[in-house]
């Protein structure tokens, strides 16, 4: 069988390979994509939650509105190549807990004042927030790989790699450089140490709500809109270190709902789904955007965490930029 060559082979199509894939795509770069769909994977069970302030400070996240508006443009060119919705900005209803958080709230209304939009003293308005359609996003871009790449259902094989001077050998495919985006799984790949990762278990829930508004509410616990279902909401989020953990739906449903404020905790809920996935959540919550120790042309992409669909295409861009500059070098 002839070998064919690509620019790169990239493993993993979850939230951040595929990300990595367009933006590759679109800068004239081939590749090759093998992705085994894992049982667990955290971007099977996003709920694509882009959210400006977080925790109970509200503190903004670093460099947001810059990440917000390349994010915004990411998605919006992706609606038009996948010809379908993804992006939906919403209206985040925060239920503030404490005097003290509404203390914070003032501050950061004096400093961002297009963001807040006070409504009681116990709920405040934020914009700039916005919800991606996860699940189609994969679907599609799945279809998308398979007409205009080389897409590959398989397990990746790590023993199969061969090295070569000018090259990379896996199979019968030849590529110059090979990026991992495994999630997870990066802690069983031998060529990248695993020490940076510190992994999380966590869940949601689909949820049925008749009458409730399609927005963002948020008291700790959220309920965000699933567009694929007409007054079908997802719950969430459950945060467990380890990975042996085993989700109780009772005890989590619980849990999520316990400290509803009024105007949801009224409602009728009809629980649909129980979902769980594991974060490759990563020690100081820092970015994994690292060669191999054993080979330069092996690139580890991974630990965005649950901020994934505001921050991967920021640093997608930022890596093939760099990219760009040693090719042109």
């Amino acid at each position: 069988m002839k070998q064919k060559t690509y620019d790169f082979l990239i493993v993993g199509q979850g939230l951040a390979g595929s990300i990595l894939a367009h933006t590759l795509i679109q800068e004239g770069y081939t590749l090759k994509i093998i992705d085994h769909e894992h049982r667990g994977s955290s971007s099977i069970v996003s709920a694509g939650i882009i959210n400006p302030f977080t925790g109970p400070r509200l503190k903004l996240t670093d460099n947001f509105f810059e990440k917000f508006l390349k994010a915004k443009n990411f998605y919006q060119a992706i609606e038009k190549k996948l010809n379908t919705r993804l992006f939906h900005p919403i209206i985040q209803h925060r239920f503030l807990s404490s005097s003290e958080q509404y203390d914070y709230y003032l501050k950061r209304q004096l400093q961002f004042p297009q963001s807040f939009q006070f409504h009681t003293k116990d709920k405040i308005y934020i914009h700039d927030t916005a919800s991606v359609n996860v699940r189609n996003f994969l679907k599609l871009s799945k279809n998308y790989f398979k007409k205009n790449s080389d897409f590959e259902s398989a397990q990746f094989d790590y023993t199969q790699l061969q090295f070569k001077k000018n090259n990379l050998i896996y199979k019968n495919s030849s590529f110059y450089q090979l990026i991992f985006c495994e999630g997870y799984q990066n802690i069983y790949n031998p060529f990248f140490q695993h020490d940076l990762f510190q992994l999380s278990k966590g869940s949601i829930m689909n949820v049925e709500i008749q009458g409730l508004e399609k927005s963002f509410y948020n008291w700790g616990h959220w309920l965000v809109p699933n567009f694929n279902i007409d007054q079908h909401f997802y719950l969430g989020a459950s945060y467990h270190w380890g990975i042996q953990y085993q989700a109780n739906t009772e005890k989590e449903y619980a849990l999520f709902t316990s400290k509803a404020p009024l105007p949801i905790s009224k409602k009728v809920f009809t629980l649909k789904n129980h979902y769980t996935g594991i974060r490759p959540t990563t020690v100081n919550r820092q970015v994994l955007i690292q060669t191999s120790p054993q080979d330069s042309r092996l690139w580890l992409f991974n630990g965005f965490g649950s901020k994934g669909c505001l921050e991967i295409p920021h640093h997608a861009h930022s890596f093939i930029n760099s990219l760009n500059k040693t090719r042109r070098s």
